[in-house]
């Protein structure tokens, strides 16, 4: 079937695509013909107005779709017919996950440093880039330096790459080029730009997404520079958005994650669930529960809305060591997830723990992974592979710990706790404590000694502050 839609002027050619698919949806429903029988031809003589949407449309719709615009005589007669060429999928515009920061000693220092900052990214072609203006909570040690330039750029577009590719390699960065790294691009014109900028700071450092999370804890953003059209829409990305989006909180960051998302909207939520298992990279339980909770939510409850904030820093032996001295849980993994109704109403709430099968400990070298005789080694090693969650499930499992997830559904009276479990590839629910653990501060009173000698341990070659 060949629906074919006719115009000859912008102002009738703004309703093409409406009467278009009006018609298309008539006919399959009249006719109850797939789309793969279908062919829509749009015929116009102007095209001003209808390029863009057709374009979009015509890489979206499932559909066969042709453009032509007719070429008319004076006289008003057919000339000739041109077919429409679309034009290119507009390029989405990703925040590039390598950052960098510029610290300086004082505020007036660091604000004199800006107009520079932004000049040499202007001569950098980096005309897009955020840039935070960050001061800590609270005055350090004389000296110190307490404020900072955060820059932050987009990934590069393919054309942008080629052309960094060419300036880069009549550089000292020829040969680098060649390393198989993500993002090199971006990080050795970062690089050169702070060659440049090196005069106007006191001191630098790599940033990423993880690093600008942990240092909004104690660092204070006192301000918001954007450059570049796309970023520039205060309209379409509010400040506080950006920030989330600095953060890699929506599913660029190894160690956080935070979404709300609604099975209605299928792509949002699409794109959530597949954002969520980077975050939880090093901690398979809570990964595949995860995943396979949210299809649940996805079939039985469509309507529903999912708030979910997961920290997973993957870092055992870090966590064990800030309890056991300092008596803090902040590097403990957790995770909470909120169904809510349309209405507002809670449907259910799942709550990450720790729990603990009953196995003791004596000394850190029975837990350590085979080939790392010592601690010290256990953390150089996670620095040459990226991150101390490569060793993470073998540390938690010669523990005796586990992560679960406990669902909690209020009814009338009281709030029923069930654990969620994954059999055959089902999703089941047991109550708590069906499976016989017990709670991770079971654990801590039973290792009372085995953390005291980790704490020694980690004090006999670190400090932290």
């Amino acid at each position: 079937m060949v629906i074919i839609e006719i115009k000859k002027s912008n102002q009738t050619a703004r309703q093409a695509l409406h009467e278009l698919h009006k018609y298309i949806a008539l006919i399959k429903y009249d006719h109850g013909l797939r789309d793969s029988q279908l062919r829509c031809l749009l015929v116009s003589t102007e095209w001003h107005e209808l390029l863009i949407p057709f374009s979009e449309f015509s890489r979206t719709a499932p559909w066969a779709i042709v453009g032509y615009r007719l070429h008319l005589t004076d006289a008003g007669r057919l000339d000739r017919a041109e077919k429409i060429n679309p034009v290119a999928a507009p390029i989405e515009l990703h925040l590039c996950p390598e950052h960098k920061v510029y610290f300086s000693r004082e505020p007036a220092h660091r604000d004199e440093a800006l107009p520079i900052l932004i000049k040499l990214l202007q001569d950098y072609s980096l005309s897009e880039y955020l840039l935070l203006k960050l001061d800590t909570k609270q005055r350090r040690v004389e000296g110190a330096c307490d404020f900072a330039l955060y820059l932050i750029v987009p990934e590069f577009a393919p054309g942008e790459r080629q052309q960094a590719r060419v300036w880069l390699a009549r550089t000292q960065w020829e040969h680098t080029l060649n390393e198989d790294v993500r993002y090199i691009e971006e990080q050795l014109v970062i690089a050169e730009l702070t060659d440049a900028f090196f005069d106007n700071c006191d001191d630098r450092e790599i940033g990423s997404p993880e690093k600008l999370t942990s240092m909004c804890v104690s660092w204070e953003v006192t301000g918001l520079i954007r450059g570049g059209r796309r970023l520039e829409a205060k309209e379409v990305f509010s400040d506080d958005h950006l920030l989330r989006w600095s953060k890699g909180l929506e599913g660029r960051n190894a160690v956080h994650f935070e979404m709300i998302a609604t099975p209605q909207q299928r792509l949002a939520w699409g794109e959530a669930k597949e954002n969520v298992k980077y975050c939880l990279i090093g901690n398979e339980a809570w990964r595949s529960l995860v995943r396979t909770y949210l299809d649940d939510i996805e079939v039985n409850h469509p309507d529903a809305t999912v708030t979910a904030r997961i920290y997973n820093p993957c870092n055992l032996m870090m966590a064990l060591y800030r309890l056991a001295k300092l008596g803090k849980v902040d590097t403990l993994p957790s995770a909470e997830i909120v169904i809510s109704s349309d209405e507002g109403n809670l449907i259910r709430i799942v709550l990450g723990r720790i729990v603990w099968n009953g196995k003791c400990v004596s000394n850190v070298g029975e837990v350590l992974p085979e080939g790392i005789p010592t601690l010290f080694d256990l953390y150089m090693a996670s620095a040459v592979d990226c991150g101390p969650w490569v060793a993470e499930e073998h540390l938690i499992a010669q523990h005796g710990l586990g992560y679960i997830l406990i669902e909690c559904t209020p009814t009338c009276d009281r709030m029923v706790l069930q654990e969620l479990v994954i059999r055959d590839g089902i999703l089941r629910r047991f109550q708590v404590n069906e499976r016989g653990h017990e709670d991770f501060g079971a654990f801590c009173e039973a290792h009372q000694d085995y953390l005291r000698s980790l704490v020694s341990d980690f004090d006999s070659w670190a400090s932290f502050g």
